[in-house]
């Protein structure tokens, strides 16, 4: 009876020692099984331009980015600022200080230096998007001001006072092209037709045909350094004068800044 009962207590205790107690490997319950399945997080591209981030091709900036673009050259220095809406659209403006009237060199064989400002909006719309090729518009409605010198209205008959400014809108329009030749460096072609119409002192228009190219090199992922260039003639049609058509160009350089 005793050693019944002996044999009763020693296997009633074998039954409430936990296994992990005698050495034993205890087997992982599924709550502590390390996950295998969860994949890293992608790294984030926020700050990669999703439309390219190319200025002065047919590209876009890419949707949210903003650029500004500080330029200077012949005809003056330009400040401008690029937002864009989406892969497709940029709007911006432009502020210019100018130094030669509409780009050009001379006006009937007279000096062109005219001082003045300019003040545009941008409005670019890419119409074809391919990695290594892009193609778009640009639209820069604005107006432009200019006090000239008494030897440009040599162009305009003579008939104006030398104290007279001239005022005017301007709707100049570009076709841009751009061709990626490594990611960080575009080769630019365009044709801009650039119009103005003055109404003070006196009604006249200004009408061009330039066809030219640019470069844009991309230091890093914020900063690029551009080149721009346009060549071409002007015609100026003057109300009850003589018209007259005279070369002008635009040569600029730049530095662009993504915030």
């Amino acid at each position: 009876m005793q050693r019944t009962a002996y044999l009763v207590a020693v296997l009633a205790s074998l039954t409430l020692v936990p296994v992990g107690a005698h050495g034993a490997e205890t087997t992982p319950g599924p709550s502590s099984t390390p996950s295998t399945d969860t994949k890293a997080p992608a790294p984030s591209t926020s700050g990669a331009p999703s439309g390219g981030g190319w200025l002065l091709g047919g590209a876009t900036v890419g949707a949210g980015q903003t650029y500004f673009l500080g330029e200077f050259g012949w005809p003056g220095i330009d400040l401008s600022i690029l937002h864009g809406m989406n892969d497709r659209f940029d709007v911006g403006g432009t502020f210019s200080f100018v130094y030669g009237l509409e780009g050009m060199t001379s006006v009937e064989h007279i000096s062109g230096i005219a001082p003045g400002f300019k003040l545009n909006a941008i409005l670019k719309l890419n119409l074809l998007k391919k990695a290594k090729f892009n193609l778009g518009l640009r639209l820069n409605p604005g107006f432009a001001f200019y006090v000239p010198s008494a030897n440009l209205y040599v162009a305009y008959g003579n008939r104006f006072h030398r104290d007279y400014a001239m005022f005017g809108i301007q709707f100049p329009l570009e076709v841009l092209a751009g061709i990626v030749v490594i990611d960080s460096l575009s080769i630019n072609i365009g044709v801009s037709v650039p119009m103005v119409i003055f109404f003070v002192p006196d009604f006249s228009f200004v009408l061009g045909v330039q066809p030219g190219f640019g470069l844009e090199y991309k230091i890093d992922s914020s900063l690029s350094l551009t080149l721009d260039t346009r060549f071409g003639p002007d015609f100026i049609m003057p109300s009850g004068g003589s018209s007259n058509t005279e070369f002008s160009f635009r040569a600029l350089f730049g530095l662009a800044y993504r915030f």
